[in-house]
């Protein structure tokens, strides 16, 4: 993607796994992506040498799921790339849709295979778009009867909310899954970027 101004980036990331090595892990992640995420588009911040740091510093058999975005305010695009993360939720107007370009998570696999699978894909946005960002804490949520909040009821409550500011599109997406599970405690943690 050609910048034509003012640009900024956005990753969103997964470790597998519990506990502190899978902090641990996230931390040292985030600053493999911090020194070049404002040159690189998406699929150079997924490069094989980057996944290959990331891949020696994995426990056996945990992976990292990635969303990493770059949004062109100028040109009024955003550039998208996903190493097996959630789909990013783009709302505009009427029309809602998760885009999801294919990718595998960072770690599953060696550098051809990651980087033969991972597609870049380009947005045209409008003002007023929304664009929303998570983790699998949200969709994977449990109401007491122990099933998942999911991602269609994320993307309703979304495009319902979507009239709001920021704030309160957050606002309307955390009640809504507070109201869903009640007294269940959380499963997994939880991201949210709008």
């Amino acid at each position: 993607m050609r910048s034509t101004g003012i640009v900024f980036g956005i990753v969103v990331g997964d470790v597998s796994g519990k506990g502190s090595l899978r902090r641990s892990t996230w931390q040292r992640s985030k600053e493999s992506f911090r020194p070049s995420a404002e040159w690189l588009p998406p699929l150079g911040i997924c490069s094989s040498g980057r996944t290959r740091r990331l891949r020696t510093s994995l426990e056996r058999k945990a992976f990292i799921s990635l969303l990493y975005a770059i949004f062109d305010v100028r040109a009024l695009n955003v550039a998208v790339a996903r190493a097996g993360h959630c789909p990013m939720i783009h709302i505009s107007g009427s029309v809602t849709q998760n885009v999801r370009p294919t990718g595998i998570g960072l770690g599953l696999t060696h550098d051809k295979i990651f980087e033969d699978s991972t597609e870049e894909t380009t947005i045209s946005l409008k003002r007023g778009d929304v664009c929303i960002f998570y983790t699998d804490g949200l969709t994977e949520s449990r109401s007491s009867d122990g099933e998942e909040f999911g991602l269609d009821r994320l993307m309703n409550i979304a495009v319902s909310a979507c009239s709001n500011s920021a704030e309160g599109i957050k606002s309307a997406i955390l009640q809504e899954i507070r109201n869903y599970t009640g007294n269940t405690s959380y499963g997994d943690d939880m991201t949210l970027v709008w």
